[in-house]
């Protein structure tokens, strides 16, 4: 497709997925044969993408202020959610057990209730944020900012709250998670 921008696998049906910025679409790939299985939309100026290892692949939509659901044995969108006032999200993490999707956006991050598809919450964040990433050994979201801060954000007493911002270089928006370590990698 024209522009990818982020890759994810479903383990479930052994698909490699390259989500298409430009193109709006999404392409699954047959991991073991590396077949081109089906290319099929799922809206304007895809961002990140994220699996639950169940057949769901989740994809924030940046022009239309959305995430996206596909169905991974179908590779087809099943599912819309509007996650203003997040508004053109980039990153997104995902904490598997609890469900939860994190959509980072300028100053904000929408947590999204996978099972009610809802947005719960929209702690506060950094500005020009571009990735995201969930540690599920410590239960928290974080949000790369490209202003030159992290954004750690928790479930304190049933609400998701920023807990702490954590100083970082200008312009370090690339971000990874080692879930063994808890260590950040910014770039």
């Amino acid at each position: 497709g024209k522009n990818p921008d982020a890759v994810c696998y479903d383990p479930k049906n052994k698909r490699v997925f390259a989500i298409n910025h430009t193109g709006g679409d999404a392409t699954a790939i047959d991991a073991k044969s590396g077949e081109v299985l089906k290319t099929f939309p799922v809206g304007a100026s895809a961002e990140f993408c994220q699996v639950d290892g169940a057949g769901k692949m989740y994809i924030n939509i940046e022009s239309s202020n959305e995430v996206v659901e596909v169905d991974t044995t179908k590779n087809e969108v099943t599912r819309r959610l509007s996650i203003l006032p997040c508004e053109g999200p980039s990153g997104l993490a995902i904490d598997i057990k609890g469900k939860k999707l994190f959509s980072v956006c300028d100053g904000v991050m929408a947590v999204t209730d996978i099972p009610s598809w809802k947005v719960i919450a929209t702690p506060k964040i950094g500005q020009g944020p571009d990735a995201a990433a969930f540690d599920p050994g410590t239960g928290l979201a974080f949000s790369s900012n490209g202003e030159g801060t992290l954004s750690i954000v928790k479930n304190v007493g049933g609400t998701y709250q920023t807990v702490d911002t954590v100083t970082t270089e200008r312009g370090a928006r690339t971000m990874a998670l080692d879930p063994q370590t808890h260590k950040i990698f910014l770039l």
